[in-house]
C-alpha cells in the first residue's frame, strides 16, 4: 500500500511540477521587504511609494492580500485620504470579509471621513462568502485534525508513536487530495487560501507541514515556482522547510532562521544577533534565494509587529510562542535579559 501512494504521488507530482508558470518577480519582493522596513522605521510616506511601485512592477498578478492590506494601514495612519481610497478599492477587487473589517480598529477609525459611506458600499458589494475552493481546502485540514483530535481523546500516549501507521497514512490521503486538487486547478490563489484575512495563514498550511513530519516534502518544487506566481509565500516556505530540516537534515547550512526569537508570557526576545557570523551569511544567502529579507531585518519585523498589532508584515502563526512553568520561565528571563526587546515608542 505504501509503495502504491508513492508510486501515484509521484506521478501526480511530475504533473504539478508544470503547473506553475515561473515569472521573474525579485523587484516586488525587494519593494515589499522595503517598504515594511520602512513601516518599522515610522517613514509611511516612503512605505506608500515603495507599495505603489511593487504594485505596479507585478503588472499581471494579484499582490499578496496582506500587503495590500498593509498599505492600507499604512494610508490610514497617515491619514492619506488619496491613499486610502486607492488600496481600499484594491482590497475590494481580492474581496472582502466584512467581518474582519469591521472588527478592525484602524479602519473603523474611518468612519468620521467624509467617504466612508463609499467605502461601507464598497464593503458590502464586495463581501465574499467563503469560496468553494476555500471549503474544499477546509474539508481537507478538518480530516488532517479529526484524526488527531480523536486519538488525542483516547489519552493513551503518543499518539505519533502509538497510531503512527494509521496518522501516516490518512496524511498521505490528505497530501493527495491537496495535490491533485492543486494540479487541476493550479495553486490556490493567496486571498482565497486565507479566506480574505491578511492575519491568516493559507488553510491548507498544515497538510503540508502534518507530511514534512513524515519526511515528505514532495511538493517542494511546486511551491517553489508558487511563490514566483505570488500564490505562496517565501514566509511559509522557510517555515516548513525549517521544520522539516529540524526534523531530519539538520544541516545548518539548509536554515532559513524563522526561530531565532521567543515570546515567553507575553515578553519578546530576539537571538539572531548571536549568530554566528558564518551562520548568518549562510541564513541570509538562503533566504535570498526564496527573495526574503535577511535575518536581522526579519527580527526587526518581528518586534514591530509584536508591538504593533495592526499590521501583519509577519503571519501571526510565525511567532515562536514557548509555555513553561513560571519557575522556568523566570530563569530563561534571567538569562535572556540581554536580547528582550521592548517597544521604544
Amino acid at each position: 500500500m505504501k509503495k502504491m501512494l508513492k508510486i501515484i504521488l509521484i506521478i501526480i507530482l511530475f504533473k504539478g511540477s508544470l503547473i506553475a508558470q515561473k515569472s521573474d518577480v525579485p523587484d516586488y519582493y525587494n519593494l515589499i521587504n522595503q517598504a515594511e522596513l520602512s513601516i518599522c522605521d515610522s517613514d509611511l510616506a516612503k512605505a506608500l511609494v515603495l507599495y505603489d511601485s511593487a504594485f505596479q512592477s507585478i503588472e499581471n498578478k494579484i499582490p499578496y492580500y496582506k500587503d495590500v492590506y498593509n498599505a492600507l494601514i499604512s494610508a490610514i495612519e497617515k491619514n492619506d485620504d488619496t491613499s486610502i481610497l486607492k488600496y481600499w478599492d484594491a482590497l475590494c477587487k481580492q474581496g472582502l470579509d466584512s467581518a474582519f473589517i469591521n472588527g478592525s480598529q484602524k479602519v473603523n477609525a474611518l468612519r468620521d471621513k467624509t467617504y466612508w459611506r463609499k467605502l461601507e458600499n464598497d464593503m458590502n458589494l464586495y463581501h465574499k462568502e467563503k469560496d468553494a475552493r476555500y471549503l474544499f481546502l477546509c474539508e481537507v485540514i478538518n480530516d488532517d485534525q479529526k484524526i488527531r483530535k480523536e486519538y488525542d481523546a483516547r489519552r493513551i500516549g503518543n499518539k505519533y508513536v502509538v497510531f503512527r501507521d494509521t496518522i501516516m497514512f490518512v496524511d498521505s490521503l490528505n497530501y493527495i487530495r491537496l495535490i491533485t486538487d492543486c494540479n487541476t486547478n493550479g495553486f490556490p490563489d493567496d486571498n482565497i487560501a486565507i479566506n480574505f484575512n491578511p492575519f491568516n495563514h493559507p488553510v491548507y498550511y498544515y497538510v503540508l507541514e502534518h507530511n514534512a513530519m513524515w519526511n515528505r516534502i514532495w511538493m517542494d518544487a511546486a511551491i517553489l515556482k508558487n511563490i514566483d506566481s505570488l500564490r505562496f509565500h517565501p514566509l511559509l516556505y522557510t517555515k516548513l522547510m525549517d521544520y522539516h530540516n529540524d526534523q531530519f537534515v539538520k544541516d545548518a547550512e539548509r536554515m532559513y532562521g524563522t526561530n531565532y526569537h521567543a515570546i515567553i508570557d507575553g515578553r519578546l526576545f530576539v537571538f539572531s544577533g548571536q549568530l554566528e557570523p558564518g551562520l548568518k551569511e549562510q541564513i541570509n544567502l538562503n533566504r535570498s534565494r526564496v527573495h526574503l529579507e535577511d535575518i536581522d531585518s526579519y527580527s526587526k519585523k518581528i518586534a514591530f509587529q509584536f508591538f504593533h498589532r495592526d499590521y501583519c508584515l509577519i503571519y501571526p502563526f510565525l511567532f515562536s510562542r514557548m509555555v513553561v512553568d513560571q519557575s522556568v520561565a523566570e530563569i530563561l528571563f534571567k538569562k535572556w535579559k540581554d536580547v528582550e526587546v521592548k517597544s521604544n515608542r
